[in-house]
């Protein structure tokens, strides 16, 4: 029965991507996003599989956890339906009757979580909803997943295809074709869930910024950075500054792009390095918590992936000493060396292309103009979760999966740079050759 749940709204999505406008872009077609979004559901396959015969345990992978919890939840619809709708809102949420259906859960409220860190709240309960349209069928969970994520995807991709339409198969490949990306943006993750709220906030920002509805999209806007705080505090803040710093570039284009970002950056550095002053923790001090959060986890599980990092005080001198090498290894590691399993191979393979990229971005730069703005936009996501990603996670494999964002819009950046007549100029002479 969950099959074919599941493949019914297999069918209805590959409808939707036929039959909506939306779905397209001049010069590509239609069945490359078709193609696109079947990839997507072969790794669904690929990581389930994975997880299910090859790591054995699912109860601990966060592709089955959360949709167990979710479960748990979902339960109480058919027992008292006020204490599901009390869940799914969060109207009357912690009221006593419902702290034994928390008590069943394990990751409902971890005891060591941060507003910078993740909060597992919000993905149950949408799994908690989605359970209720699908009869609970995890697989027909995961294909709405799947094409959130997918459209998602998409948005991201009309963003920067509008930018940049002479480099639309390099951001076409990027975005729905980093390995990463297409693996970990196919499941009931976080990820998947972040992505489709980023590409809303692009989509929607973008056509608010041309007046078009401005009003309407900015509430939808709004809407979804409180989403993705929710999920993760750490991503909004990030989005949500080079956002601030990129709509101000774009009213005052005469200034050069990179100030304001520096400016907007400082600021909000200055003020984690005060924060102790207002906050029972300072943002130092729940990173390094995370940090030994993370590295007490790869001891329990007996983490093969668990690497050397230098131990951080709680000032903003130990941080920037480190922050270097934190970014390095979030962009190129595994090495290959490194790899002890699938996942990790298939992670250093990728990193082995990153570099490949910023070569290409080195050697053959556009010396033409090209959209600053949009450039420092990109790098300023990047790079500031690549560090707070290295700072704060000492464990190769989580960061494969948690740099999936801002590996997405560090690639852009490099694409912006890459001359494309350099590249068709040496395979038209390899050609004559």
């Amino acid at each position: 029965m969950n099959l074919i749940i599941a493949a019914v709204f297999i069918i209805i999505s590959f409808f939707a991507i036929i039959k909506i406008k939306m779905f397209g872009a001049n010069g590509i077609d239609k069945k490359w996003f078709l193609f696109a979004f079947s990839a997507k559901l072969f790794s669904a396959i690929c990581l389930w599989a994975i997880y299910s015969f090859y790591y054995g345990d699912i109860s601990k992978a966060d592709i089955f956890r959360y949709y167990n919890d979710s479960q748990i939840a979902y339960q109480q619809f058919g027992k008292s339906p006020i204490n599901y709708f009390k869940i799914i809102t969060s109207i009357d949420g912690n009221n006593a009757q419902l702290k034994p259906i928390y008590m069943q859960m394990n990751n409902w409220d971890k005891p060591d979580s941060s507003q910078i860190s993740s909060n597992n709240k919000f993905i149950i309960r949408y799994l908690c909803f989605l359970s209720l349209l699908t009869f609970g069928s995890y697989f027909a969970i995961l294909i709405i997943t799947i094409f959130l994520s997918f459209t998602g995807l998409f948005w991201i991709f009309r963003f920067f295809y509008h930018k940049m339409p002479n480099k639309k198969w390099w951001i076409f490949a990027v975005i729905f074709f980093t390995p990463s990306v297409l693996f970990w943006t196919s499941s009931i993750l976080k990820e998947s869930i972040i992505i489709f709220f980023i590409g809303l906030v692009l989509n929607c920002g973008n056509f608010a910024l041309k007046k078009r509805n401005p009003q309407i999209r900015i509430l939808m806007v709004l809407l979804a950075f409180v989403a993705i705080f929710q999920i993760k505090a750490f991503v909004a803040i990030a989005l949500l500054l080079a956002t601030v710093a990129y709509i101000w570039n774009h009213f005052h284009p005469r200034q050069m792009a990179f100030i304001s970002y520096f400016v907007v950056f400082l600021i909000i550095i200055s003020i984690g390095a005060e924060s102790s002053k207002f906050m029972k923790r300072s943002v130092y001090q729940m990173i390094i918590e995370k940090k030994v959060e993370f590295v007490n986890l790869a001891i329990a599980d007996k983490s093969n992936s668990l690497i050397e990092m230098p131990n951080l005080d709680a000032t903003t001198f130990s941080f920037a000493k480190n922050t270097p090498k934190a970014i390095f290894n979030v962009i190129a590691r595994p090495w290959i060396w490194e790899a002890k399993n699938s996942l990790s191979i298939m992670a250093s393979i990728e990193n082995i292309l990153l570099l490949i990229l910023i070569f290409l971005a080195i050697f053959y730069y556009s010396h033409h103009k090209f959209n600053s703005n949009l450039f420092w936009f990109c790098l300023a996501i990047s790079i500031s979760l690549f560090a707070l990603i290295g700072l704060s996670t000492p464990i190769l494999g989580a960061i494969s999966r948690y740099r999936v964002i801002p590996l997405l819009f560090f690639e852009i950046a490099l694409i912006q740079l890459i001359d494309m007549n350099k590249l068709a100029f040496l395979k038209r002479n390899k050609a004559n050759k």
